[in-house]
């Protein structure tokens, strides 16, 4: 959910940067964000990119070529980046840029990479604290100084979109920002310390202390302790609340998941498959004399059933959202590993499964566990399922050409396969295999296809930005509170006009002041007056799919994938492929007659007409 104006504070000036900030923040977690202009990218992980590539040496052409777009990003750029054009960091990076990778990467380069990293880091390891404590310095001097919003909305925007990207860098995920009450920037920002307190604009959660109270916890004087520090503290302490929360140690412990699906499994059974232990139930020993009766009911009802196998992988994490994706990746490995030496006559045997609703993650000092329960199932609604149904397949299909619809139909399943896979590099695999097959026969392949394609997707993306804005504002004014002149009546009769139509959004923004709000009414007239840069959204898109390219590759031919890559291709993978595919059978309905690469070079002369500022 989308809010905006949640917090406050009593000096005007610093009330409305930190407004906004908190406003940019959010809208930097929405998947309605421009996502071109909104990447979560910083230094660290342009630096954790290129060095993948080099210590793998990944001398792949495709590879050189992605780190050549790489060091094109607006975070290098010498003249205009905080950072990039400071002493040492300018000379380097200019030296990285002029280097020759045209046959292979020069080991001057090479050492380029490793002195940047160790000036951005202070070691080769890419350790970020110095860095996140930079940013989050100027952060907070920016919102508490005497300047106005507009002399420093910039520089707030810019160590937002870094200090963003740092945690996800390290590992957290962006739903640990997002919980409304455990979230990172509501316990940060947080000062109540009473459920009861009805002070404006304030949350009520628990605010994240410094070691030194945190240690009184469960002893006298700890209220006393929290109690003086929320009520005394300043903005500039409050912020080292995200320092605290990103430089922690990470969580260490075990996940437990039940196998279902194997008969016979005999007491003792203990098998051990890279870091996965598979074991009967009551093989698996804890020590549970510090638990009370209740958790110790509750793990023994969790392991203690029939015919059930457990699963035991070692994890250490900074968001358990992140640590339990990669256990359940690394423990589906470990299971088709299981499958495949089990032998059933039967053709339609019931392989081993994973429990995905039950599962717990024990600490390493054995002190307290999590138990997650989950016994809702997938629901059917029909409504839905008809609506996309129909959007896949709208009135017209059936009369494509055969060949063509053929084609879409049989690659179909890539597209639903990328939703339920749970591994980066095979759902990029995947997605590279669907937009190949659209070109399957022709001579238009790799390079030439990724341009045939990325002409092509400027056609829908002004569509895709402006529905993102529609959502963004309409959110925004639905679930928030307005000071002053706005006018909230009138601002709900048009936003219900939504059901009705399309928003009259010239009309709405005249009944709202305030400035985030304002700021995405002007971005959205951008968009409609038709101020777009067509030619730098159409190089994006091709760079997007050299990634998705040089990804799939590496995977294939090594074996390996970058993993800040494929984060990076998480939040554009679906919506290329999709845009892609309903352009094409769009393109069909109107023109059945035409076969697909007919239809896709006429996409891409219509995204070329755009770029050239002649209309699609």
């Amino acid at each position: 959910m989308f809010k905006v104006n949640t917090i406050s504070h009593p000096d005007k000036t610093v009330n409305l940067k930190v407004k906004y900030f908190y406003d940019y923040f959010y809208y930097q977690l929405s998947p309605n964000r421009d996502l071109m202009m909104h990447d979560y990218e910083n230094h660290l992980s342009l630096l954790e990119k290129i060095d993948f590539r080099v210590k793998n040496n990944l001398a792949e052409r495709s590879s050189r070529r992605v780190i050549k777009q790489i060091l094109q990003h607006s975070l290098l750029n010498v003249s205009t980046d905080f950072f990039a054009r400071k002493g040492e960091a300018r000379k380097l990076i200019v030296e990285m840029k002029s280097a020759n990778l045209e046959r292979g990467v020069p080991s001057e380069f090479k050492d380029s990479v490793n002195q940047l990293i160790q000036l951005f880091s202070e070691d080769e390891k890419l350790d970020g604290r110095a860095y996140f404590d930079t940013i989050l310095k100027n952060l907070s001097s920016y919102l508490v100084c005497e300047h106005s919003l507009e002399h420093h909305k910039k520089s707030i925007e810019y160590c937002t979109k870094l200090l963003i990207a740092e945690f996800i860098r390290v590992g957290f995920s962006t739903k640990d920002f997002t919980a409304s009450r455990i979230g990172i920037l509501n316990r940060v920002i947080s000062k109540k310390i009473d459920p009861k307190d009805n002070l404006d604009n304030n949350f009520f959660v628990d605010p994240y202390l410094p070691e030194k109270i945190e240690a009184l916890r469960g002893k006298k004087g700890f209220q006393d302790a929290v109690k003086s520090f929320v009520e005394n503290i300043d903005a500039a302490s409050q912020f080292q609340g995200f320092y605290l929360i990103y430089a922690a140690k990470k969580i260490t412990g075990k996940f437990l998941f039940r196998i279902s699906g194997i008969q016979n499994i005999k007491e003792g059974f203990r098998f051990k498959i890279g870091q996965v232990e598979f074991l009967h139930p009551n093989e698996f020993k804890i020590d549970t004399s510090s638990w009370r009766k209740t958790e110790t009911e509750i793990f023994n009802d969790f392991k203690d059933r029939k015919e059930v196998l457990l699963a035991i992988v070692p994890s250490e994490f900074k968001s358990h959202i992140v640590g339990l994706e990669r256990a359940l990746a690394t423990t589906q490995d470990a299971v088709d590993f299981m499958n495949y030496n089990m032998v059933s006559n039967d053709p339609l045997w019931d392989a081993a499964k994973i429990d995905n609703r039950h599962y717990m993650f024990v600490h390493s000092n054995n002190n307290k566990f999590k138990y997650h329960s989950n016994s809702s199932k997938a629901y059917l609604n029909f409504d839905q399922l008809r609506e996309k149904t129909e959007f896949l397949y709208p009135e017209g299909f059936e009369a494509i050409n055969e060949e063509a619809k053929n084609t879409i139909l049989r690659n179909d399943h890539l597209l639903f396969k990328i939703k339920l896979e749970r591994k980066l590099e095979k759902q990029i695999s995947s997605g590279w295999q669907f937009l190949e097959s659209f070109f399957a026969g022709s001579n238009i392949k790799d390079e030439k296809m990724m341009k045939h394609i990325s002409r092509s997707l400027i056609l829908n993306d002004l569509k895709y930005q402006q529905i993102g804005l529609e959502c963004l504002i309409s959110n925004g004014l639905l679930n928030s509170h307005f000071d002053g002149k706005s006018n909230r009546q009138q601002i709900y009769f048009h936003l219900n006009a939504y059901d009705r139509g399309r928003i009259d959004f010239s009309s709405l923004k005249s009944l709202v002041e305030y400035p985030f709000i304002q700021e995405l009414f002007d971005q959205y007239e951008n968009l409609t007056s038709g101020n777009v840069d067509h030619g730098g959204r159409e190089k994006f898109y091709r760079q997007l799919l050299f990634l998705i390219y040089e990804q799939r590759n590496i995977y294939f031919h090594k074996n390996l994938y970058c993993p800040s890559s494929t984060r990076t291709l998480r939040n554009h993978l679906s919506r290329v492929l999709h845009s892609f595919r309903s352009l094409i059978v769009e393109k069909l309905i109107s023109k059945p007659e035409y076969d697909l690469i007919s239809v896709i070079t006429e996409l891409k002369q219509e995204g070329q007409g755009l770029i050239e500022g002649l209309g699609p």
